[in-house]
């Protein structure tokens, strides 16, 4: 399985850019099939995508190290091609389960001036990311 880290600070759009990208995979006929609201915050959410024919699992909720250790090991034990998370800085370590897969961390930064362009142009080079991971 390979994995797609967005990695940034609090607050910086995380989760909003993760949510861009899901949109994007949705309306490029990718099929949710197991979508979850996850924790209290009601963007995050966890799910599996069947796009062009092969599994995407996507985790929004980037702050709690045990819940993403446990995705990378739950998604890989379903098959899944490629696992799409974001993870808080804060966490200061990444889980060592991402040294056991292929994973590209992807650099979200905040820009405050014009915070849409830049969650745009973040959610851009996560969807490349995917087709480049997936070879599609």
């Amino acid at each position: 399985m390979k994995i797609i880290v967005l990695k940034g600070t609090h607050s910086c759009g995380k989760t909003t850019t993760l949510n861009t990208v899901y949109k994007k995979i949705i309306e490029n006929d990718g099929e949710p099939t197991c979508y979850k609201q996850e924790g209290a915050n009601k963007y995050d959410f966890s799910d599996i995508i069947i796009f062009n024919g092969k599994k995407v699992a996507y985790l929004t909720m980037g702050d709690m190290s045990r819940r993403i250790v446990n995705g990378v090991r739950n998604y890989y034990a379903d098959k899944c091609d490629l696992f799409v998370c974001a993870f808080n800085k804060h966490l200061k370590n990444p889980p060592k389960e991402f040294s056991k897969h292929d994973t590209h961390f992807i650099i979200k930064t905040k820009n405050d001036s014009n915070y849409d362009k830049h969650n745009t142009k973040s959610a851009e080079e996560v969807y490349g990311a995917i087709i480049q991971n997936l070879s599609i």
